[in-house]
């Protein structure tokens, strides 16, 4: 009886693992060029001159109570508004930034019952970017997948909503 059993089991794997390895089918996503996801309009280049290196440093305390009851944080983050405000400080005609790049390096300490007894920890943060001025639209027009061939809503045809809708839709005809 117990043959039989293992028999049958050994042949059921055998089963599975026949139909998972003939059920498989790969596909080529490089080739997959069809479907609503790829109808993606073309994207205008715009040209610009790189105007300088950007970089600015912020500190951030966190101050976390006895059983983390209050929780108090000074200080700021370096984000992208920050970045943009010293690239204005720095380069007067600045279009845009490019290249964000922001780290952080913690000093204190954190153990599991850090909740319990609360304790500060300070948060340095670094943000670098590169400050550009865009100068003007490139005459070609890139693709950005290499999919469909449609061209860039010309705007508001004078309908109304609809005509916005009406040209926005010419893009995935």
């Amino acid at each position: 009886m117990s043959n039989t059993r293992k028999l049958l089991g050994i042949a059921a794997l055998a089963v599975v693992i026949g139909f998972m390895t003939v059920g498989c089918k790969t596909t080529d996503l490089k080739n997959n060029m069809h479907g609503e996801y790829n109808m993606i309009p073309k994207i205008a280049g715009k040209d610009f001159d790189v105007l300088g290196i950007v970089s600015t440093q912020t500190t951030e305390t966190v101050h976390v109570s006895f059983l983390s009851l209050e929780t108090k944080t000074t200080g700021e983050r370096v984000n992208f508004d920050l970045l943009l405000q010293e690239a204005k400080k720095l380069y007067p005609g600045v279009s845009d930034i490019i290249n964000v790049r922001i780290d952080k390096t913690e000093k204190g300490t954190r153990s599991p019952f850090s909740w319990l007894f609360g304790g500060t920890t300070t948060v340095e943060y670094f943000g670098n970017a590169i400050a550009i001025r865009y100068t003007k639209a490139l005459d070609e027009v890139r693709d950005p997948l290499g999919g469909k061939n449609g061209t860039l809503p010309s705007g508001n045809s004078g309908g109304g909503a609809l005509g916005h809708l009406k040209s926005v839709v010419d893009v995935f005809k």
